[in-house]
């Protein structure tokens, strides 16, 4: 149906309009006193003619139709054919449209007014193109395997790496287990006859290098279904040096230093014996002792562990001195309470609590494991940085003193891990506390990436801060990477890369070899179950309400120029031939 006429060069109407009227009454007043009144007004006809045809050539007239439009079903990979079948009897005239990726649909979407997608969706970038259509995602087949896997990639040396992931529609007594790079077993957990099952491992990080373990499916006799490449760099972190002072020595005391040792950091504990009396032990340290809490001592550590009764026994001075320490030169310190510590001002504490019925809590990530806490919760003020938090209550936690840090905890007792036979959770407690406390090196150059995995012949987006003022960076092959600026953090640089091989890449940066990045390329076969589950729950979002944002389709049928332009040679040709006409008569 016809709703309107419009001109598609509608901004230059009122300027063609005054000069076709200019030219047409310049006609009127030549042709005006020298022809009879029968040739003026054939003349004018036939410059009327000639004129509006011009002026329609400029302006170039259009029909707005709207659009017969119906329904569609555009089939993706793993389009259930039983739905479509059902589909189909429902809607007779339904239109079917096979979705290939990366391809324009905007010719047979022009006559759809209403989509369903079967399947597994569209790739990402592709959804631009369903802007303007109601769009009713109906899914696909059920998936099976892996569809999310979350562990940190990059780590370092004596962390206790977890692996969580969540497997969907698994088969009863089918098994996953984790592999290490020489074929040894790690671990395993069955899975059961579920709608999903989550599984968690745990690796110990012992070695640096770049490794890649394998999560596989076995089935209940030992054969293998599947396997997955699970990467995972590791580096060697520089030692921490750290002082405990104890007012005596103490069974946390004890296992704490033992474990700092075993993670390679320099250790020295001074216990006090009687007042002015102390007793140092060295751990992968030189035999200096300490006994005056100066500037200059101080700057000889990273991390200072110190108990209650030590804290509030320091000297106005002492205490002072600790927390310009803090401020100017990065100290980190921890504070291990007692009883007492909780009745200390916000001052001299950092930090305000709130009082618990319970002596006990759980993680939910070591749900088999119990601990022990003060009947407190740190308060979640402002600057308060959580470290460690169970059911939404703040258990261990850091605040900002300048450049350093200041933290403690409500947990109590944690060498009791140790006694239980718990000592990946105590380790790796620890190891949380420690890393937020500790005082950061300065890091001159950084680089983030958008996803865990990179893959095969895709773009792989990465974020880059460098002090350095031009950074040049380059791939495998020495292919520099063309690198774009941020325009308010000149520090702070943004590049994507296209792979070509699967398995370890590195980017380095020119005259930096201590600073790269390495990153794990997938090729097209591997964790497919995962990126289908993601195109799901991208198609999911996307259709999800775009539907209310539909409006009538109209399209403008403009009239070929051909048939004004062919008025307007015959209107010429006859004004031409006029006095010819006339003049033999």
């Amino acid at each position: 149906m016809t709703n309107s006429f419009v001109f598609l060069n509608e901004p230059w109407f009122w300027p063609v309009i005054s000069s076709a009227v200019f030219i047409f009454l310049f006609f009127v007043w030549k042709e005006w006193p020298d022809s009879s009144k029968k040739r003026l007004s054939f003349k004018i006809f036939l410059a009327l003619s000639a004129i509006v045809s011009l002026a329609l050539i400029a302006l170039r007239p259009a029909l707005r139709h709207e659009l017969e439009t119906g329904l569609a079903v555009l089939i993706t990979e793993g389009a259930d054919n039983s739905r479509l079948d059902s589909l189909e009897k429902r809607n007779k005239n339904i239109k079917k449209i096979i979705y290939s990726k990366n391809r324009s649909l905007q010719r047979q979407l022009d006559s759809v007014s209403s989509l369903f997608v079967l399947g597994h969706g569209l790739e990402p970038f592709d959804l631009w193109q369903f802007e303007e259509i109601p769009v009713t995602y109906l899914g696909g087949e059920p998936i099976k395997g892996i569809v999310k896997l979350k562990y940190d990639v990059q780590n370092t040396i004596g962390n206790n790496l977890e692996i969580k992931g969540l497997y969907q529609n698994p088969k009863k007594g089918n098994r996953i287990i984790i592999q290490e790079p020489g074929g040894a077993v790690l671990d395993s957990v069955f899975l059961d006859d579920v709608h999903s099952q989550q599984f968690r491992f745990s690796v110990d990080l012992k070695i640096s290098g770049d490794f890649v373990y394998q999560l596989i499916e076995k089935d209940s006799t030992g054969l293998e279904i599947n396997s997955e490449p699970v990467p995972i760099s590791v580096v060697r972190k520089d030692p921490l040096r750290i002082m405990i002072i104890n007012s005596f020595p103490t069974f946390e005391s004890k296992y704490l230093k033992n474990f700092l040792a075993e993670m390679g950091h320099k250790v020295l504990v001074r216990s006090q014996m009687t007042k002015g009396r102390y007793k140092f032990e060295y751990l992968n340290s030189e035999r200096t002792p300490i006994y005056e809490l100066s500037r200059e001592n101080l700057r000889k550590f990273d991390v200072v562990l110190i108990d209650t009764d030590s804290y509030v026994n320091f000297s106005a001075r002492s205490f002072q001195t600790l927390i310009n320490a803090v401020k100017d030169d990065g100290l980190g310190i921890f504070i291990q309470p007692n009883a007492s510590f909780f009745q200390l001002s916000e001052g001299k504490s950092h930090f305000n609590y709130d009082r618990l019925t319970t002596t006990e809590v759980s993680f939910s990530r070591w749900p088999k494991n119990t601990f022990r806490i003060y009947p407190y919760r740190i308060r979640d003020d402002f600057l308060v940085e959580p470290v460690q938090v169970s059911k939404r209550s703040i258990l261990s936690a850091y605040k900002r003193i300048g450049k350093g840090r200041v933290g403690s905890t409500v947990l109590r007792d944690t060498y009791r891990l140790m006694l239980e036979g718990n000592s990946v959770v105590y380790k790796q407690f620890w190891t949380e506390i420690i890393g937020a406390i500790a005082n950061k090196e300065v890091i001159t150059t950084e680089f983030e990436s958008e996803t865990m995995f990179a893959e095969e012949h895709h773009p792989f987006n990465f974020k880059l801060r460098t002090t350095k003022s031009s950074p040049a960076l380059f791939e495998r092959d020495n292919v520099q990477i063309p690198l774009k600026q941020h325009p308010d953090f000149p520090d702070l640089w943004m590049g994507t890369v296209y792979p070509r091989n699967h398995g370890w890449n590195q980017l380095t940066i020119a005259g930096d070899s201590t600073s790269s990045h390495n990153f794990f390329v997938l090729d097209s076969n591997q964790w497919n179950t995962k990126r289908i589950a993601q195109k799901i729950e991208q198609n999911e979002r996307k259709f999800a309400h775009n539907a209310s944002r539909f409006e009538k389709k109209m399209v403008l049928d403009p009239i070929d120029n051909i048939w004004f332009f062919l008025v307007f040679l015959v209107a010429i040709a006859l004004l031409w031939v006029e006095p010819k006409l006339f003049e033999s008569r």
